[in-house]
């Protein structure tokens, strides 16, 4: 009787020894919920954004599980930030920006053989010239892209044949390199017919900011931002300087 009570006491100590140390390894697992809650200032634009918003955004998107369909497209499986500790204004921003991706591949692969329109290059033209510390004349330069193609869009092999006329540019290879990079802002053309400035690399993927982007809704305005698959870039340029002094 008393081996029979002294194995049951055996027993029960190494059950409660195991649901401590399983519930001692439970405890050091840790989950998303359990991260710092991420956000940055309500109400901002993403171009007002510092460098350590962007990272805090960056680290936001690193939560989410983002699913990449054969076609390229993308889409967050989490329905809101609260998932994943971060702020609603944090997945707004980035759901946005990678619906604003999917659009510029959906947009391009619908194109044909030109830019659609001439405005993609012209603003792209203008942005890389602000950023060189430049105010550039939009009108005029959207007015001779259209006389020189003949108001039917930029094929992408006259792209930098119409930077050139305005900035001090070169072509450089695809996917870009962080020494390209260094030199100055970089326009990129997505699938061979629409334009955009390069925002950030991000190994596989790039930013982009873009002028057709930017929505007037008043619950997420001014934003011009994308995330892409980098592999979508077919050519890329970059500006070190402004010719004639902008005009």
């Amino acid at each position: 009787m008393r081996n029979i009570r002294s194995i049951t006491s055996y027993v029960l100590v190494l059950l409660s020894l195991s649901i401590f140390v399983s519930c001692s390894e439970s405890d050091n697992v840790i989950t998303p919920k359990q991260q710092t809650f991420l956000s940055v200032t309500p109400g901002k634009y993403l171009s007002e954004y510092t460098q350590a918003e962007w990272d805090v955004l960056d680290e936001a998107k690193s939560r989410l599980n983002i699913v990449t369909t054969p076609d390229g497209l993308r889409y967050i499986t989490e329905l809101s930030g609260n998932e994943v500790n971060i702020s609603e204004e944090l997945y707004d921003k980035i759901k946005i920006m990678i619906e604003n991706g999917n659009n510029l591949i959906t947009g391009a692969k619908k194109s044909q053989t030109r830019m659609a329109g001439d405005d993609c290059v012209a603003n792209c033209i203008v942005e890389l010239g602000r950023r060189l510390g430049s105010t550039m004349n939009a009108p005029l330069i959207k007015q001779w892209i259209n006389n020189q193609c003949e108001g039917i869009g930029v094929p992408e092999s006259r792209v930098l044949e119409m930077v050139q006329r305005w900035l001090i540019a070169r072509s450089i290879g695809t996917p870009i390199s962080t020494t390209a990079w260094s030199e100055g802002p970089i326009m990129a053309v997505i699938l061979g017919t629409h334009a955009v400035v390069v925002e950030e690399l991000k190994g596989v993927e790039i930013n982009v900011y873009d002028q057709d982007l930017i929505s007037t809704d008043p619950l997420m305005p001014h934003n011009g931002y994308a995330d892409l698959p980098a592999l979508y870039v077919s050519s890329a340029y970059v500006a070190t300087g402004v010719v004639g002094g902008g005009n």
